[in-house]
């Protein structure tokens, strides 16, 4: 019974993964379809940017991410462990389930860190990272004009409220000061590292913006993430981000089209990093 009820959920993840790449395709083909001037002069600078800095400085990041998880729990986890957690749990993150979650719980536990415990703390990681691309958005639009003043205001503040929260959480498990400023700061650099990969896709299809307008755009991040039943937010976030692009003047088809490209440079970075780790963990 219960091998049949497995099987029927590998099932249900290979339909999942098939319905939402399909989905994917047709949104990024009809992209094209209505506005292929987007994609007939690329600017191969801004592309690079992003294989060559962008996604790497991502990978770093997430490392840094799992350092500071093992610091929570007073467990110093070497840099190069770190980083292969990075790169797997990135890889994760395209099956149909919160996979680079999952990979960072387990990552935990060979560290000795019971499961229950590293659930948790990964959870109010994922907040503080919900929180500060809500603040994060918020500022953008605030700043961005006055019709989106209101918006921006109530994203900021629902943001600041959610990470407060966060922080109280964090001192009553008495953890320091100094590690949950590292958290918070290391998660605006994560944030601010999105936004500067968007603002490369955009001028990449030479639809011209500012990073203050890019900052917009890291919420598609956040509700892709939620959703997340389908494997990394594909199509969610591109969705999204086809839904926000008006906002800053931009036709919904470059928003969708940007997303697309910061998603598929960095498949082709991570793709063969991952496959030479799991090569080179089986052999």
């Amino acid at each position: 019974m219960a091998i049949n009820d497995f099987l029927k959920k590998q099932q249900i993840k290979k339909i999942i993964l098939f319905m939402a790449s399909v989905t994917f395709a047709i949104g990024f083909a009809y992209a094209i379809y209505s506005s292929p001037e987007l994609l007939k002069s690329i600017d191969y600078k801004q592309v690079s940017f992003i294989v060559l800095l962008g996604v790497p400085c991502t990978l770093l990041l997430n490392a840094v991410d799992f350092i500071l998880l093992g610091h929570v729990f007073f467990k110093p986890v070497p840099f190069i462990r770190a980083l292969e957690i990075s790169i797997l749990s990135s890889a994760a993150n395209m099956l149909p389930l919160p996979g680079g979650t999952i990979t960072k719980i387990a990552g935990l536990k060979q560290e000795g860190v019971g499961i229950g415990k590293a659930s948790g703390v990964t959870i109010i990681f994922g907040f503080i990272w919900i929180s500060v691309a809500f603040i994060y958005a918020g500022i953008s639009l605030f700043f961005y004009s006055s019709t989106t003043r209101a918006i921006g205001l109530t994203l900021l503040a629902g943001g600041a409220i959610l990470l407060i929260f966060l922080i109280i959480v964090l001192r009553i498990h008495n953890k320091s000061n100094t590690l949950i400023l590292a958290i918070i700061l290391h998660r605006f650099t994560l944030v601010f590292v999105d936004a500067l990969r968007l603002f490369w896709s955009f001028n990449a299809i030479n639809s011209k913006i500012d990073l203050l307008q890019s900052g917009i755009f890291v919420i598609s991040g956040v509700l892709g993430s939620v959703v997340s039943i389908i494997p990394a937010g594909l199509g969610i976030r591109e969705g999204v981000s086809a839904l926000l692009a008006p906002t800053v003047g931009l036709s919904a088809s470059s928003g969708f089209i940007a997303t697309s490209i910061n998603r598929l440079l960095g498949l082709t970075v991570l793709s063969p990093l991952a496959f030479l780790l799991s090569y080179r963990k089986t052999n």
